[in-house]
């Protein structure tokens, strides 16, 4: 397709998820692959980004060595607090104090659900376009993780007034789509679904991976069901790498050295060398029991590894069981007995992991996202 983009000179201010900033982009890991994605879009398309994020000053060290991309430290404005609802309250007057520095921005993003309400607020005072995008339904991930009726509420709130006030709403699954389309009032055309993205993988080699080492990659809470995963390799001779931090690494721990399965907590690792890691195994295992459109399944298919996750509706839509991945099902205590068929058959393990890269460069490229979203950006704009 051909873009006129060098007439455009877009500028998008990009909100931050609540408490979120590029430092905690870092600690997390995930700092090199976002901006590489927003600096993809601001060189080809002449878009320069404004990032809106909960640091200070020292936000802009991050940003040295991208010249199409500047940031807003929220905490410039307002001062920090423990208090969670009484940051949300500060924050609502964020708006008013940089209305000015933004007076000359086309269209306002949020990251994530979660702190688009300093976007509603910017859309009613500025006029501009809002474009709310989802990684997964908060208020639907709020139920399942059991959370207060008040904070189930308020998710619900957020996404419905989020709904309203938008003029374009993605979420990264079909499921996600059917389930906001079924429990929330709007106008249905402004919701459209972006799935996550993955940058190809150049370094794949299939040969000389280690057989006998899984990886997983995720928080270490609740919701990713470590505990089963530990459970089912109980005396096996597999070892497990796990990449994450969270508040059960302790408990986990515990439980691995009680029924003498080998885990190797390796915490955060940044994504390069995350991406460099993966091509070295064979495996990937997720037992997370919910997920929006998994990045992780997504980055670990390109590298080439046989994954096995859950058979939850967002996975599916992914992986074609025996095709490109496999799937079990939820609580199914054979995970073991399944992994050891696959890893028997040289033949089947093979054709899946070439059959995963394929699909993870054909259909989740983030090249094919980009073009996508400057798309979204031109409509947006008129």
């Amino acid at each position: 397709m051909l873009y006129l983009w060098k007439e455009n000179n877009l500028k998008v201010l990009l909100i931050f998820t609540f408490e979120y900033s590029l430092e905690t982009w870092e600690e997390a890991g995930s700092l090199e692959r976002e901006l590489s994605y927003y600096n993809k879009l601001a060189e080809k398309f002449n878009i320069k980004f404004l990032f809106l994020t909960y640091g200070n000053e020292n936000e802009k060290n991050y940003l040295i060595n991208y010249r199409n991309i500047d940031v807003i430290p929220i905490y410039k404005y307002i001062k920090p607090v423990n208090n969670k609802y009484l940051l949300f309250f500060k924050t609502l007057i964020v708006p008013f104090l940089i209305r000015k520095k933004i007076s000359d921005i086309n269209i306002i993003k949020t990251n994530q659900l979660n702190g688009s309400w300093v976007g509603i607020v910017l859309k009613l005072i500025t006029r501009k376009p809002l474009f709310i995008r989802t990684g997964y339904d908060a208020f639907l991930f709020s139920v399942k993780e059991k959370k207060p009726l008040i904070k189930r509420a308020l998710f619900y709130l957020l996404t419905q007034l989020s709904l309203i006030f938008s003029k374009l709403y993605t979420v990264s699954s079909f499921d996600d789509y059917k389930f906001i389309s079924k429990y929330y009032l709007f106008n249905k055309s402004k919701l459209q679904i972006r799935q996550n993205w993955i940058n190809e993988n150049n370094k794949i080699k299939f040969e000389n991976r280690n057989n006998y080492k899984i990886i997983s990659i995720g928080r270490l809470a609740s919701q990713k069901n470590y505990d089963y995963l530990i459970s089912e390799f109980s005396n096996s001779e597999y070892s497990i790498d796990l990449v994450g931090t969270g508040p059960d690494e302790e408990s986990l721990s515990e439980k691995s050295k009680k029924l003498n399965t080998n885990v190797n907590f390796l915490g955060n690792i940044e994504y390069e060398k995350l991406m460099e890691m993966l091509n070295g195994y064979k495996y990937f295992i997720s037992t997370s029991l919910f997920e929006g459109n998994p990045k992780v399944i997504l980055e670990a298919m390109a590298a080439g590894c046989v994954v096995f996750a859950v058979d939850i509706p967002n996975n599916s839509e992914i992986i074609k069981h025996k095709y490109n991945g496999l799937l079990y099902k939820p609580g199914e205590r054979n995970l073991f007995s399944i992994f050891q068929r696959i890893s028997n058959n040289k033949d089947l393990s093979k054709l899946i992991s070439e059959n995963a890269v394929n699909d993870s460069k054909s259909i989740f490229s983030v090249n094919k996202l980009i073009e996508k979203e400057y798309e979204d950006y031109l409509i947006l704009s008129k």
